[in-house]
């Protein structure tokens, strides 16, 4: 009864040097069996390659340990980095330490610093969400349409399992909410008066931070938990 319930299963991955081995194996004894393929999607992985376009080697100690770059960078940069990569996609890559950083900087960082700003403003206003998202304010509505579309768009990538272009939405719009949305929404946390204004903005804040992490979330597990 279980293997009725999994079979076939929804996905498998794996390197692409075992196209004619694990792939070819695994089609051929599922046919032969049961009549039908017993995968309906296939992510393949390309060749991780040394940042000089050679073929990584221990004996050449031509790449990084990569505990020492999780240990530097953290789990989740390493990760997202690879799974934004052309690598996820069947296509070689060359792996460059400052690859993982550069994720960190630019996304990791951004979102973080995002939270900092609203955790600091709403603890000092005892704010409470209450879900209510009818702002009038441009700057709010420009960020909930994006969220929106990103919504959209990151659920379209990840169902069809187009994972380096998920990333790619994720990283453009941490930039908007950090260097646009919040720069631009400063003033309005800054008020002394507790206005309709203010309360939209961090209604609005919270609604982009909570589901921005969520879409991130098979991305990069250990900061959104």
């Amino acid at each position: 009864d279980q293997f009725q319930r999994e079979f076939p299963t929804s996905v498998i991955a794996e390197g692409i040097d075992q196209t004619r081995g694990w792939f070819r194996s695994l089609m051929v004894i599922g046919t032969a069996l049961f009549n039908k393929s017993p995968f309906n999607n296939v992510v393949v992985n390309g060749i991780i390659l040394a940042e000089d376009g050679s073929k990584m080697s221990k004996s050449k100690h031509n790449f990084t340990d990569p505990m020492v770059l999780m240990n530097k960078y953290g789990a989740d940069a390493m990760r997202f980095y690879l799974m934004a990569s052309p690598a996820v996609k069947a296509e070689d890559m060359r792996f460059v330490d400052s690859g993982v950083d550069e994720v960190l900087k630019k996304v990791i960082l951004r979102l973080w610093n995002s939270y900092s700003f609203f955790m600091m403003y709403a603890s000092l206003d005892s704010f409470s969400p209450t879900g209510k998202l009818n702002s009038e304010n441009l700057l709010d509505r420009w960020m909930l349409s994006k969220l929106n579309i990103l919504t959209n768009d990151v659920t379209k990538a990840l169902d069809s399992y187009d994972i380096s272009l998920g990333a790619r939405y994720l990283s453009e719009l941490v930039d908007e909410l950090s260097n646009w949305y919040i720069r631009r929404s400063r003033k309005r946390f800054w008020k002394s008066d507790d206005d309709s204004d203010k309360m939209a903005a961090y209604e609005t804040l919270y609604y982009s931070l909570v589901t921005y992490i969520k879409l991130l979330a098979p991305y990069m597990p250990f900061v959104t938990e």
